[in-house]
């Protein structure tokens, strides 16, 4: 979690440690759609290079048959997030702080 949050998001050490399971999920999904993005446009460059220069006999090809049938990852939900992390502290012998509930009651 922590490389992809400093080398693939960009994000300063600090920044990182800061931000909630539900911001860094977002930031993920971002990152995703902004790649696949970037890919759909080498993508539609492979194929115009591959239909001006193919056999006339050949089929025509689409960019997306330059993407690969392989769906896009599916984002993390904040639960799993919050699992690796409780998994990660407990490896490194860290506590859990949690929050006191309120009682209800009336003063």
């Amino acid at each position: 979690m922590w490389s992809i949050g400093v080398v693939f998001l960009g994000l300063p050490e600090e920044r990182f440690w800061s931000l909630t399971p539900r911001e860094y999920s977002l930031l993920l999904q971002r990152y995703a759609e902004r790649r696949r993005h970037e890919l759909e446009g080498s993508a539609l460059v492979a194929a115009m290079l591959y239909n001006i220069n193919k056999d006339p006999k050949a089929k025509a090809l689409q960019p997306a048959d330059f993407l690969g049938g392989k769906p896009a990852p599916k984002a993390q939900t904040a639960e799993h997030i919050k699992d690796a992390i409780r998994s990660l502290n407990k490896a490194f012998g860290g506590k859990t702080k949690r929050k006191a509930k309120k009682r209800g009651g009336s003063h």
